[in-house]
């Protein structure tokens, strides 16, 4: 949710300068201002049922633009370090729950991390903008570099999806509950379906990570060959490898190129 002091904005601003190019145009989308929000709940004031008939159906198209291969997914998952000595002193009034104790950032953070390539997933927590370098080229490649590093852990299946979630806080858990749920199966089997490419590199994945992996493998959700399949860059070692690499076997799917 926006920041009143602007510091939320300050944060991902410095970092959409560094994507800016004469040559490039990007679109945003960030889904509590690109979504109708209740105007003052507390207060009986909602939305018009115009309103709530296109947040609806933007709640049901919400997956695609987080799960999509070509869109970046920039994560406000807290406030840099550098910028919470500043404002110690300030009373806090509004939700400090930890991100991923959140219901729609963990769904939205569980769809970015399905199968979209690693640099296209960052944490703007880790982000201290004086250490980046000063030419353009490098600061981008620093920033992609640093951002991604533990940024997402292995997908998770839908029934494991389902049990984590209900842990999760929501503001109306009757209605966010099933509906989520219903939302992530759909994308889970959607772009496992259609994807060939997959870059899970330096994302600091240790043996569960790799093993998770295995379990969608075997689960036979992979339904293509594989152009692709990165994992250079982690932390596991040979007995998750093997798990992985028999998966592949007895279902008969060829990866073009293994790096591991």
């Amino acid at each position: 949710h926006p920041a009143t002091d602007g510091l939320t904005l300050q944060v991902l601003g410095s970092v959409l300068e560094i994507f800016l190019s004469p040559f490039a145009k990007w679109g945003i989308f960030w889904d509590y201002g690109s979504l109708f929000q209740h105007p003052d709940s507390d207060s009986g004031i909602v939305r018009s049922m115009e309103e709530e008939i296109l947040f609806k159906h933007g709640l049901d198209s919400l997956s695609q633009f987080f799960a999509h291969p070509n869109t970046r997914v920039l994560k406000l998952s807290q406030i840099p370090s550098s910028v919470l000595l500043s404002t110690s002193s300030r009373t806090a009034t509004h939700n400090t729950k930890p991100y991923h104790d959140r219901g729609w950032p963990f769904v939205e953070s569980c769809w970015a991390g399905l199968t979209k390539n690693s640099e296209f997933v960052l944490v703007l927590g880790a982000w201290i903008p004086v250490l980046a370098p000063d030419d353009e080229a490098h600061r981008l490649a620093y920033l992609l570099d640093q951002l991604r590093q533990g940024t997402r852990r292995a997908p998770l299946l839908p029934d494991e999806f389902n049990s984590i979630v209900d842990m999760k806080s929501f503001s109306t858990v009757m209605d966010d509950g099933p509906l989520v749920k219903r939302l992530y199966r759909a994308c889970f089997v959607e772009q496992f379906r259609i994807t060939s490419r997959f870059s899970y590199a330096k994302l600091g994945w240790s043996n569960d990570d790799v093993l998770q992996l295995s379990k969608i493998i075997e689960g036979g959700c992979i339904s293509n060959a594989i152009a692709e399949l990165n994992l250079s860059a982690n932390r596991f070692d040979g007995t998750s490898f093997q798990r992985l690499c028999e998966g592949l076997v007895d279902q008969g799917i060829s990866v073009a190129d293994f790096q591991a």
